[in-house]
């Protein structure tokens, strides 16, 4: 059987999982994460039930890896 997600149970899980991977939440806006490895940054933005990445190339591939790990 699927399991539907509601908006907030999905953000919930997204958030864990992207706090896990060790991003960090924006104060500014709450859909905004950031990451700073060997000074590369990522930059990552839900939307509605999507998500935008920018940043080092490099660290992108990985995101584009782990995530749909979860």
């Amino acid at each position: 059987m699927l399991q539907t997600l509601t908006p907030r149970m999905w953000y919930n899980r997204i958030d864990s999982f992207l706090m896990s991977l060790g991003f960090t939440k924006s104060k500014a806006d709450s859909n905004l994460y950031y990451k700073v490895v060997d000074d590369g940054p990522v930059i990552l933005l839900l939307y509605v039930d999507d998500l935008f990445l920018t940043g080092d190339e490099k660290l992108i591939g990985g995101c584009k890896k782990e995530l749909p790990t979860e």
